[in-house]
């Protein structure tokens, strides 16, 4: 039953996930993300028309067939012409539309959210779903919960059934059906009384529900290993900055358990260790037979 219904779920959640970038659902005026791009840039779409921000559209319009044939490629022959009669195009459109200009103006007063700054900056140019990137998360979130769940049932579910089928739970069947018919019960669910284990196709529970192991992964061993590997890779090996020689010394006392006297005590074991290697005549003979003649020794080589 959960493998008949996984197919069909899976597209239903999947149909959600994209059904506001089709059906146009807390969508933006076409030119949304042009704005953002634009006003990152440092350009101010009144400012390029030298219009103010009261203008009304027929003046606007005015104020942009006059800049636009300025820039116009076939009157212009500057480099940075065709680049300029765009980006006027595009002010005059956007400044003549109602809805974008309301937009327009929304992001001059109180900012660009803080959630399109750069997935708005770089979705419409990479094809990705040009809305709110909160519902964009949401639904992908839901998407993944929904569709790892219902495998994990059907993998359950499926093992459970080829398990069934083994010659082993075959024999325990038997033997419970004629427990069950000495004892004078009914032998109709005789093999849902069999326990059935089978590893890495465990029956489901609700910690293995995705957002719960997205909430709880910073507080999961896997998840602080990756943390402190993540912060180890960034911080010593890419930006270089190592801990100080006593901060690594007492992250090691720590790691290895010890107070501060038996710290002292394992590093003069391990001085002492140190000076050996250096001095002992053993040591000497060996580091000069590694010198002149393990290359031919461990090479193979007469």
């Amino acid at each position: 039953m959960v493998g008949n219904v996984f197919l069909p779920l899976s597209f239903l959640t999947l149909f959600l996930c994209f059904s506001l970038h089709f059906s146009g659902g807390d969508a933006h005026s076409k030119y949304y993300y042009e704005m953002i791009d634009d006003i990152m840039g440092g350009i101010n779409y009144y400012e390029l028309l030298e219009v103010s921000n009261d203008a009304n559209s027929s003046e606007i319009r005015r104020k942009g067939r006059q800049i636009a044939m300025k820039y116009h490629p076939d009157r212009n022959k500057e480099k940075d012409a065709p680049e300029m009669y765009q980006r006027v195009v595009q002010a005059r459109d956007v400044l003549t539309d109602d809805e974008a200009r309301a937009e327009y103006d929304d992001f001059l007063v109180n900012g660009i959210p803080w959630h399109e700054e750069y997935y708005g900056k770089y979705a419409h140019k990479w094809g990705a779903p040009e809305h709110d990137i909160r519902w964009v998360a949401f639904w992908l979130i839901f998407f993944l919960t929904v569709s790892k769940y219902a495998f994990q049932w059907y993998h359950y579910h499926n093992m459970r059934r080829r398990a069934m089928q083994t010659p082993k739970f075959k024999h325990l069947l038997k033997s419970k059906i004629w427990e069950l018919e000495r004892q004078n019960k009914s032998t109709a669910n005789a093999e849902d009384q069999i326990p059935i284990e089978v590893v890495g196709a465990e029956k489901p529970i609700w910690q293995d529900i995705f957002v719960v192991q997205l909430i709880v992964f910073p507080y999961d061993p896997i998840g602080r290993y990756l943390f402190y590997f993540g912060r180890w890779l960034i911080w010593y090996k890419l930006l270089g900055k190592g801990p100080s020689e006593e901060e690594a010394e007492e992250e090691k006392r720590e790691e290895l358990g010890l107070s501060e006297s038996e710290w002292a005590a394992y590093k003069r074991k391990m001085q002492t260790q140190e000076e050996y290697m250096r001095t002992s005549g053993k040591m000497k003979r060996i580091r000069r037979f590694m010198k002149n003649r393990s290359p031919q020794y461990f090479g193979g080589e007469d």
